[in-house]
């Protein structure tokens, strides 16, 4: 985490995305634990935005990000997880090639 916390001084937009297995009621779980309570104090110290609400799999994106996100896809590919791969559909702005 404590890479993240050094992209988040970046001013490019960030998407942080993952399953955490941590159960928290606000993310849709019926009870909260240690583990999400670390997690939702790690993000909000961010300023990330929580894109979805699960029980384990959470998408959170910084500010510059949450603008840019348009919806989910849920991919059909074997990834030998039992979660289904759900990558947000982005606009990022094409930069020009450096000169």
């Amino acid at each position: 985490m404590d890479k993240v916390v050094v992209a988040y001084f970046n001013p490019q937009p960030m998407l942080i995305l993952g399953n955490f297995n941590a159960k928290y009621r606000t993310w849709g779980s019926s009870r909260t634990d240690v583990r999400s309570e670390l997690v939702a104090e790690w993000t909000a110290g961010l300023v990330l935005r929580l894109l979805n609400v699960s029980t384990c799999v959470l998408s959170w994106a910084s500010l510059s990000a949450v603008r840019r996100i348009s919806g989910w896809k849920v991919m059909e590919v074997e990834n030998f997880s039992d979660h289904n791969v759900c990558p947000p559909q982005q606009q990022w702005e094409q930069r020009p090639p450096a000169s």
